[in-house]
This record gives C-alpha cells, structure tokens and sequence, in this order.
C-alpha cells in the first residue's frame, strides 16, 4: 500500500517543483516578447483640431454617477474591461444599469480576468444573471493552464469603460463598494480616472480605445464560460434593475452627464491612448518606455503609485541619472493591504529617497490611483502601477493628455494627498509634519519582512 502513496508523493513533488521553476522562478530570466507597438511623441505633444473635452474623476461618489450616466446614454455598444468586480452595492448597481440598456438592445460586452474573477464574486447567480442577457458578452481573460504555468503571469490590468465612439473612461478603479463608497463596509480606497470625449458621435481616441479593446475581447487568450438560466437568474435580474432604477432616480442619473461633466470637463491640447501588448512571458515594456520617452520632454516629474517596486529588467528601462526634479507618492506601509508590494518597496525605499523627493500617505483609507504629470502640461491616468508586475506582465493602459488646463486641475487633486502626506529622508525614516503619522502594527512590520525574504527572489512578479 505504501508504494503507490510514495509514487503520488513523487509525482505531486515534481509538479510543485515544476510548476514553481515555470511559473515563477523563470520570469527571473529577461525572456521579452518584442512587439512592433510603437507611439509618436511628438505627436501626441502637439495640439490637434480634434475638439477633445476631460475631466478628472477623484471623488466616490463623481466616480460611480459617471459611470452610470454614461451607460444611461449609450446608444450602441458599451465596452467594458475590469481586473476585478466585487460583490456589493455598487455592482448591483453597474450590472443592474446594463441590463437596463441591453433590454433596449444595446450591444453589452464584458471582460474580466478569470483568476481574480474567482478570488471576488461573491454568489454566482448575478454573474451568470448578467452572461444569460441575449445582448450581453461575458468573457475571461486568460485562464489558469496548469501544464502551462507561465500563463498564471499573463493577467488583465486594464480598467476600461467605452461607449459608442464617444465616451471612454480609463483609470484605476475595479467595480467594489471600496471604490466608490457605497454599502456598509467602511474600508474605502482612494483612486482616479479620466473621462475622454468630444463633441460629436465619435472621437479618435475613443476609437483607438476600441480598437484596442476588440483586439482584447477577440484574442485566442478570451475566453467564454459555461452558465445555465434559472429562476435565480431572473430574480437576480430584477434585484438589480431595481436597485439600479432606485439609485438613478434619487441621484438623477439620467441628466448627469449635461449638468455635472458637460459643465466641468477642461478642453485639452491632445489625448493619446497607449497599451501595451497582448503576449505571454515578459511584455515588450512599451508603456513604460513611452512613459519615459514623454518625460524626457520636461524637467519636473510627479508620480503617484500604490506600490514602487523595482526589477533589474524594469531598471533597464529606466533613465539612469534623470536630470528632472522629480517626486514620489506613495503609501505608507501603515496603510498599505498589500505585503508583498510593500516588501519590495521596502528594498528600493531610501535609495528612492535618496534620488527623489518621497513622500508617504498617511491620510484616510489607501491609495490606488496610478497618475503622472511632467511639467505643467502633460499628465498620465490610467491603470499603470510603477513596479514589475504592470511593466512587462500584466495589460496596462493609460492616457496622456497635453494640455495646461487640465494639468492644473489635476495638480490641485493631487495637492490634497500631498497634504496628507510626510516626506522621507535619505535613511527612510519620515520627516515630522503638520500630519500625524500612521504608525505601521508590528505584525505588519513582521510580514512585510518575512514576505521579504521571498520576495527579493520574485522581483519580476511584484
């Protein structure tokens, strides 16, 4: 009897091994699939006649009712990619809105990514709820191939809402209470979009978002899942068309779009959508050096990040000795969810303050929003976090806006996080402020060193 349990323990032994050196040790391997993606600097830094509006969406509450309007008033296709939707108010809310314009026969498509769609529905029957609407495409990006371990790596980042050709929206929230506080749950996350448009029916960079998008929807990596129609599937329907007629008739949803963006929205110089490629293994780092190529442009560098991690393969890509003045915004390991993150920004953390000015958040809840800005007329939103991971293994995307305007409302957002910040010296401690400082549990501060100890050797996949 022993035999055949030692044989189930070898092979199971071997898989383990296998999976860990294929899955993740050999990403420690600069193994990059190139990519014939490129962008024009110049010509995203020049003003064009396309009449282009945005307006910067910082606020829980600015952030959903956008969303909701901009559903509201599809006419055609409203297009949809998320890392992540939580179960809770706010997608009852979203889901309840699409069904709304799907019964009227607009075309409904949606992609999540299949490893983390697991690890955040709550019940089943409200997605399977949504996959059963005849106008509504449900897909997952890449599952998990055991045989194939690397593939676990290849996850979908982009946070991505377009509707028609006229309306697109690109920035770091996921669909969760968290981000745009509603239901009981007090945990809360700070985190930014954009919202891009013009003034017709279509507008280019709403377009090449699309494009984008369908390339996304459409690749060999998308996939459909098996579902069943039940009475539990209507029941969740008409749950969430109610809660979804309730909250736009209290919140006037359906005039939101006229009287609130249409009245704040900032015109701008240019808007330029970037992505990077869709293959596995390591990415061609085209964000990133895009990102790089466009800051060379300007002496003053601002960047917000959830997370600063490094890589030696990011490193490469990086300026050396920038010229800039250049300053950092991130969470402080006080309030930060994320351990293994923080781990390895604990590694870069006094050289970053050495090379720059950096400062940590203390305020309330965390932050996720990924923003840049280079000099006074150029600023970047989208779902790009500065580390490894968004560099050359997750889709990423962002938009680069020209235009003053724009820039200086979006320093006047991020001014009120700087508020609430403390800056940190050379040796990694924080310099006393007018904030009081979130102290970091000792048991984070145990974890985040233990996690440490095994993340220096997976830098690749931070």
């Amino acid at each position: 009897m022993r035999k055949p349990f030692k044989v189930i323990g070898h092979v199971m032994g071997v898989f383990i091994l296998y999976a860990l050196i294929f899955g993740a040790y050999i990403f420690n391997l600069p193994i990059v699939i190139e990519s014939d993606i490129s962008y024009d600097v110049e010509e995203m830094l020049t003003p064009n006649d396309v009449k282009t509006y945005a307006y910067v969406l910082d606020e829980f509450e600015t952030s959903l009712d956008s969303r909701l309007t901009l559903i509201e008033n599809a006419e055609e296709s409203i297009n949809i990619s998320y890392y992540t939707i939580h179960g809770g108010e706010s997608r009852d809310l979203f889901f309840g809105a699409l069904l709304e314009k799907a019964d009227e026969g607009v075309s409904v498509n949606i992609i999540l990514d299949d490893v983390f769609y697991y690890q955040t529905r709550d019940s089943r029957v409200y997605y399977e709820a949504i996959m059963a609407h005849d106008n509504i495409n449900f897909r997952f990006y890449e599952r998990f191939n055991p045989l194939l371990p690397h593939t676990i790596q290849n996850r979908l980042h982009d946070k991505l809402i377009m509707v028609d050709d006229a309306y697109g929206i690109i920035g770091g929230r996921n669909i969760g209470d968290r981000y745009y506080h509603t239901g009981a749950d007090d945990y809360k996350t700070h985190d930014r979009d954009v919202l891009i448009m013009g003034d017709g029916a279509a507008h280019p960079t709403v377009q090449s978002m699309n494009a984008y998008y369908d390339t996304l929807f459409n690749h060999t990596y998308s996939y459909e899942k098996n579902h069943r129609n039940t009475f539990r599937n209507e029941d969740a329907r008409a749950s969430m068309r109610d809660a979804y007629t309730e909250y736009r008739e209290e919140n006037n949803i359906t005039n939101y779009l006229d009287d609130v963006i249409k009245e704040e929205m900032i015109t701008v110089d240019n808007a330029t959508f970037v992505h990077g490629p869709l293959t596995r293994w390591h990415k061609d780092p085209v964000v990133l050096d895009t990102l790089v190529d466009v800051a060379s442009e300007r002496d003053e560098w601002f960047v917000q990040s959830p997370y600063i991690a490094f890589s030696p393969l990011m490193r490469s890509h990086l300026p050396s000795n920038p010229d800039a003045d250049v300053t950092l915004l991130t969470n402080s390991p006080a309030i930060s969810p994320n351990v293994f993150a923080m781990s390895g920004y604990a590694r870069v953390k006094e050289s970053l303050a050495e090379a720059t000015t950096l400062y940590e958040y203390h305020g309330t809840h965390s932050l996720h929003a990924k923003t840049m800005m280079f000099g006074d007329d150029i600023s970047v939103i989208g779902s790009f976090n500065l580390d490894p991971r968004s560099t050359t293994l997750s889709t990423e995307s962002v938009m680069i806006i020209y235009g003053e305007d724009f820039n200086h409302e979006l320093s006047n957002v991020i001014d009120s996080y700087l508020r609430d910040s403390l800056e940190v010296d050379e040796t990694g401690e924080r310099i006393e402020g007018d904030v009081p400082a979130q102290t970091t549990p000792w048991y984070q501060r145990i974890a985040i060193r233990f996690v440490g100890l095994f993340t220096r050797f997976t830098e690749p996949m931070l």
